[in-house]
């Protein structure tokens, strides 16, 4: 009972102290592109550092004070408009986007889709689980030999 109490305790503690860190009427300003939109629960799921994917995926819930959120443009449309004029993107670029990467995987991937959904169905669910857990141990070792400098 003792140690219930404490652990209630600290989890109200900690509750409080989050609840009074935050700022519900910041202001925030970003150099970022929109993901996607959701107007019924005013969230936003945006992609920092200019759009480039590598930028951190931040998500957040907009007050009542922003207008017009259902005009905003998430996918290609945000990644061309976040990087129109910027200077060193490859040729026929428009924005972030690569005209030649949409040419050369837009193709790639609709001939392959059916290729992995055949696989995929092809498996039982026990292997297709061990399958992507291998991948995920592929991932996580190299992003963790990466750090290594490896």
């Amino acid at each position: 009972m003792y140690r219930r109490s404490v652990l209630l305790a600290f989890g109200a503690l900690s509750l409080v102290a989050a609840c009074r860190s935050v700022d519900v009427e910041q202001t925030t300003t970003m150099n970022a592109v929109v993901e996607t939109v959701d107007p019924v629960s005013r969230e936003l799921l945006l992609r920092g550092n200019g759009g480039a994917q590598s930028g951190a995926l931040l998500s957040m819930v907009v007050s009542p004070k922003v207008q017009r959120l259902n005009e905003i443009r998430p996918g290609a449309i945000g990644y061309i408009f976040a990087g129109w004029g910027k200077s060193g993107l490859p040729p026929l670029s428009f924005g972030f986007v690569s005209l030649i990467g949409v040419l050369l995987f837009a193709p790639v991937s609709v001939w392959t889709a059916p290729i992995g959904v055949r696989l995929a169905h092809s498996m039982s669910k026990r292997k297709l689980e061990l399958a992507f857990g291998i991948f995920l141990l592929i991932v996580s070792l190299r992003f963790a030999l990466s750090l290594l400098g490896f």
